[in-house]
């Protein structure tokens, strides 16, 4: 409606998960068909594109509410129950003050981006709430295997996405 009264014509929109092509466009223009996976902040959006004559078709989008914020409490989780444990404590994350679980998140979103580059990273807070100071060891297994199921659900969504482009995973060459 915006463009519209500001006189501009619009053949149509595009989501942002397709738009990454445009920003990669050199280097993947060889590719026929490609995935493009944006796994953001709160959603995975998916879009499955087609390259033809140098023109870009959205063939299928798909998204769901699964993010990098749902790993990050994941992970926020699995560190207090570990805290928890060894203090001998039985306190839910939930019940931890809202200040302290803010911290925990975030310390342990700084470990997610660290192991992306590390094998393994220290998790530690000087105090978290009553339950102190500590430091976790996280190595990159131990991560792999606690976000296994957000990562499988991660692919059914590609998978369903795909079928929706009324495609198979194998006409795809690439992925973004």
């Amino acid at each position: 409606k915006a463009l519209e009264k500001a006189g501009i014509e619009t053949a149509g929109f595009i989501n942002e998960s397709t738009s990454a092509i445009f920003k990669n466009y050199e280097e993947v223009k060889h590719h026929s068909k490609l995935a493009v996976f944006d796994w953001g902040g709160g959603t995975l959006d998916i879009s499955i594109v087609e390259l033809n004559d140098g023109k870009v078709y959205e063939r299928a989008t798909n998204g769901i509410k699964l993010g990098g914020d749902d790993i990050d409490e994941l992970l926020a989780k699995w560190v207090h129950s570990k805290i928890a444990k060894a203090k001998n404590l039985n306190i839910a994350f939930e019940e931890m003050d809202k200040r302290d679980q803010d911290r925990m998140l975030a310390v342990c979103e700084q470990a997610k981006k660290t192991l992306t580059y590390e094998d393994i990273k220290n998790i530690s807070l000087m105090k978290y709430g009553d339950l102190g100071s500590f430091n976790i060891p996280l190595d990159i297994d131990m991560f792999s295997e606690l976000i296994s199921p957000l990562v499988e659900k991660a692919l059914d969504t590609l998978k369903d996405t795909v079928k929706m482009a009324e495609m198979n995973m194998k006409e795809i060459t690439g992925l973004i």
